[in-house]
């Protein structure tokens, strides 16, 4: 019940285009009915957004295989910490880094006897 709580609820925010009117008249106090009414435009934006979300279904089902193998190495990536802590902890500090890169520099410089 909660998923189609947020689905129809995000549903009513993405769609909600118009505000509501203030009006007498029972028969235009929708939004809907209203828009109906005053014949207003294509919302190209939104058009835009579920025009690409089709277009894209089919590349998700032809390359499911790589999408899935991509996304599972990122899982393992993220869930093994022991790699990620290693690699921060045993690299060198930055002023040693800037320090071995101008000594790298200055051997090389011409007229060096190297």
């Amino acid at each position: 019940m909660m998923i189609i709580a947020m689905a129809r609820s995000g549903s009513w925010l993405f769609y909600r285009t118009l505000s509501p009117i203030k009006s007498t008249d029972k028969l235009t106090t929708t939004p809907h009915q209203a828009a109906l009414d005053q014949g207003s435009a294509l919302n190209k934006p939104a058009m835009a957004v579920v025009l690409a979300l089709f277009l894209t279904s089919p590349g998700l089902v032809l390359f499911a295989n790589p999408i899935s193998a991509f996304t599972q190495a990122s899982a393992v990536q993220l869930f093994n910490t022991h790699a990620y802590i290693n690699a921060v902890l045993s690299a060198a500090p930055v002023n040693q880094t800037v320090q071995d890169a101008q000594s790298m520099q200055n051997s090389h410089t011409p007229g060096s006897n190297q």
